[in-house]
């Protein structure tokens, strides 16, 4: 059973897009850590993913992880719908290709590693990071403090 705790806002938009479509949420598995993102008791499973632009992104390990599943589907969420934009079968999906109008784009960039003594410190400077769930959330959070940028747009 899936419940909306450690979903990020394209992952909600998703689950809540599923029980739109008529499955309950006891039906709903979700892995924040594994793809698929959701799996369901019928055998269906899910990857969600947030269109940038025209482009979806993938860790390498990722994708040839999903790719080797066969049967997910690739639901595409733009930030501004609650919907998804596209559906892709993971089986159509070719790395640094075009598909269905998205480039499938493999992130090569290295793992970040943060140090949680500066999330601490954070905290005691801005005590709002603390309500605040999930690292990279908070980061972008403490980011747009330490520049004075404007909050970021939650609607995602």
């Amino acid at each position: 059973m899936s419940t909306q705790k450690g979903m990020n806002i394209t992952e909600k938009k998703a689950f809540s897009w599923l029980l739109s479509k008529g499955y309950r949420a006891e039906d709903i598995i979700f892995s924040r850590k594994k793809s698929p993102d959701f799996r369901c008791t019928d055998g269906k499973s899910f990857e969600i993913k947030r269109a940038y632009g025209k482009m979806i992104m993938f860790t390498a390990a990722q994708f040839q992880y999903i790719k080797s599943l066969h049967t997910p589907i690739v639901l595409v969420f733009a930030d501004n719908q609650d919907e998804p934009i596209a559906s892709i079968p993971v089986d159509e999906l070719v790395k640094d290709k075009t598909v269905r109008h998205f480039k499938i784009y493999i992130a090569s960039a290295p793992r970040v590693y943060i140090d949680n003594s500066l999330i601490e410190q954070a905290i005691k400077r801005w005590p709002d990071v603390a309500l605040i769930s999930g690292m990279t959330n908070q980061v972008d959070f403490i980011l747009r403090k330490a520049l004075e940028l404007p909050a970021q747009n939650t609607k995602r």
